[in-house]
């Protein structure tokens, strides 16, 4: 008799916090269909930039992909931008509306660093080639620099002033 008693309180907290798990949104901010387009105006954006970037960078010969589909056609590794840029550009936006400020700079400052380290593994098990001009805390920078860019432009897509309102 005692113990169901001391099971109870337990139970109905965790009954509690399943409930209020059920009831969260998958996307945080927002009607669902406006913060999906959000997410995916974004990462077309993202991928766009890659690729252009990695047209510009390639062309001028700082790096090269001597193992990518296609490389009669592409100069870029395609798996890259169209598949890889877009899943990254998802993770980092969807973890950044989970954070706040200070968090959220030492994310961006982390995922830069991380960036950095696989460029250089990367490059270790042939993907990718550099030229003697190249260093790779240019990589580091520019992935702060385009999540910032990716991030304000979510923001900014996700802004209320841009949502129509309901009728």
């Amino acid at each position: 008799m005692w113990m169901g008693r001391l099971n109870m309180p337990i139970v109905n907290h965790l009954k509690h916090l399943v409930l209020l798990f059920l009831q969260r949104k998958p996307f945080s901010s927002g009607n669902d269909n406006s913060s999906f387009l959000s997410y995916l105006v974004t990462m077309g954006f993202a991928s766009l930039l890659c690729t252009y970037l990695e047209l510009f960078f390639t062309g001028k010969g700082f790096y090269a992909f001597p193992s990518r589909p296609f490389p009669g056609i592409f100069t870029i590794d395609i798996r890259f931008t169209l598949i890889g840029i877009p899943l990254f550009t998802f993770l980092v936006l969807y973890s950044m509306n989970l954070m706040t400020g200070f968090l959220r700079s030492c994310f961006v400052l982390t995922i830069g660093f991380i960036m950095m380290m696989i460029e250089v593994l990367s490059e270790r098990i042939g993907l990718l080639t550099h030229s003697s001009q190249w260093n790779h805390i240019y990589s580091f920078f520019g992935y702060i620099i385009f999540i910032f860019l990716i991030w304000n432009l979510f923001q900014w897509y996700e802004s209320p002033r841009l949502k129509k309102p309901h009728v």
